[in-house]
């Protein structure tokens, strides 16, 4: 049986994804932390964030073929197979010397927790970007979308997303002050430039209000003490997210013609036509 790699993520993809859940990225290392990929996608089984490293690759073995079917591998065409990490180790039990015929050299060093050293390619970015191509499939860096956004990109459900966890970042509300402004005539509104740093505002400042206050609910509730897991409920679906996104170029033809629609949220239909704009 042969099997040829074409093409692959680099890990440095999975290691900005998995920086996302915590919200600490590590841009200030120039070196890439491979021992926490294995940790967390491995070691600590958050498989999903393995999601986003996709391996292309090549086989005119029919038995193989048929394998990589039972186990909803994409057969890009008739002898070149899709798929990521997770679903290669999924179907070898996770067992390495199984996974070594699948996955190229740098994905077995990583998952056997050798010691490795790369540089980073990315810079840290407080935009929404295009990280990286391998092959059909595209990783993105979407950044300051609302969590009712995140509802509806998560409907696609052929596409990876690896998001920032409330459970681990809730508690930079904790030291913030009140967001609450006097007008002078002891009439309480809000400050929205600092209120906008956490959550997304409309044209509408009756929906803003109302933002406003719930942030700043959540604001004293992190302040009691009352665990991330309860205080999340109370979230405005204002607040701001962000998340790394890995989807063929079949499923990101469907989100943008769904989504770039004068019908679609007008909140996903921005991020359509940014996302269109760079591919």
């Amino acid at each position: 049986m042969k099997i040829q790699i074409l093409t692959y993520t680099p890990l440095e993809i999975a290691d900005i994804a998995i920086g996302k859940c915590w919200n600490k990225p590590n841009w200030e290392s120039l070196l890439i932390d491979f021992k926490r990929v294995k940790r967390v996608g491995v070691d600590n089984k958050h498989a999903s964030t393995l999601e986003h490293l996709v391996v292309y690759f090549e086989t005119n073995h029919k038995k193989t073929l048929r394998k990589f079917k039972e186990n909803n591998f994409s057969i890009v065409k008739k002898k070149i197979v899709t798929t990521n990490v997770r679903a290669i180790g999924n179907m070898c039990k996770w067992d390495v010397s199984k996974m070594e015929k699948y996955l190229p050299n740098t994905y077995i060093q990583m998952l056997s927790g050798e010691t490795m050293t790369e540089t980073r390619r990315y810079k840290e970015s407080k935009d929404t970007r295009l990280l990286h191509t391998t092959g059909d499939t595209y990783h993105f860096e979407i950044r300051n979308i609302s969590r009712a956004l995140l509802q509806e990109l998560a409907r696609h459900r052929c596409a990876s997303i690896t998001v920032k966890s409330t459970r681990y970042t809730l508690q930079e509300l904790k030291d913030e002050k009140t967001f609450k402004i006097s007008n002078g005539r002891s009439v309480r509104l809000y400050d929205y430039d600092k209120v906008s740093k956490y959550c997304k505002l409309t044209n509408d400042n009756n929906v803003n209000l109302i933002i406003s206050s719930g942030l700043e609910w959540q604001r004293v509730l992190q302040q009691l003490g009352i665990s991330n897991d309860k205080t999340k409920f109370a979230l405005p679906e204002a607040y701001l997210t962000e998340l790394v996104w890995t989807v063929h170029k079949d499923c990101l033809a469907n989100f943008l013609k769904l989504r770039d629609s004068k019908s679609a949220m007008w909140e996903i239909r921005e991020l359509a036509q940014l996302l269109k704009a760079m591919i």
